[in-house]
């Protein structure tokens, strides 16, 4: 019985097989294929993912009629050795396509772009397998990140005038609130006032890497 829900998956993909083979049989014009090759190729990469996690959701099933719990590796051995096969498939895939590109004439920009594309695929499935070693990346960027926020915390707080106001907002943020608000607000028209409204800007691009650093460190919690 736990060989089924890998047997139901195959017979699920068979619609797809067919089209793949009626697409290579007839001749002529592939829209959406010959008509865009970039796109092709990174379509044609994110293929080894889709079917890793499409192994994982059987393996949840096949893992559960066995007993054990569904979250685990797939116990079936060729399950798992197609889902260790995914990584490779993509840097193969990656490189096909880059010889591919290079030979239609496409800039080295979209070049770099599908390899680097290829590449973050193969780490997240080589992340996803299990592997470590550099690839554990992320969370050194992290710690760094944190150590980096907390150098300039203080930094900013050793300011004269701002430091002062932080402080008092970290003590009683209730009194200060209105006080920091309306500071921040005549500072900002002051700025837009003598050097234009181009001063908004700077805010809008200190605020992207934040909004990074906040989603990335979330996401290592």
């Amino acid at each position: 019985m736990r060989f089924l829900p890998y047997a139901i998956g195959v017979f699920m993909l068979s619609p797809l097989f067919i089209w793949a083979g009626l697409w290579m049989a007839f001749p002529g014009p592939k829209p959406g294929i010959s008509d865009a090759p970039l796109i092709a190729s990174l379509i044609a990469m994110s293929i080894p993912l889709v079917l890793y996690h499409y192994i994982a959701g059987l393996a949840f099933i096949a893992n559960s009629i066995e007993g054990y719990a569904g979250t685990t590796r797939p116990r079936w051995a060729p399950a798992r050795w197609v889902q260790h096969a995914m990584m490779p498939a993509t840097l193969l895939l990656t490189a096909s396509a880059a010889i591919l590109l290079h030979q239609i004439g496409k800039p080295w920009p979209a070049i770099g772009l599908t390899v680097a594309c290829g590449a973050v695929l193969a780490i997240g499935l080589a992340k996803a397998d299990g592997f470590i070693g550099p690839l554990d990346f992320h969370r050194r960027s992290v710690a760094f990140g944190l150590a980096s926020v907390r150098i300039l915390g203080r930094i900013v707080l050793a300011v004269p005038v701002l430091g002062s106001l932080l402080r008092e907002f970290g003590r009683d943020p209730h009194r200060a609130a209105p006080f920091a608000l309306a500071t921040l607000a005549m500072a900002t028209a002051l700025l837009v006032w003598q050097f234009g409204f181009v001063v908004l800007v700077i805010p809008a691009m200190i605020a992207a890497p934040v909004a990074f650093y906040l989603m990335l460190g979330l996401a290592s919690d």
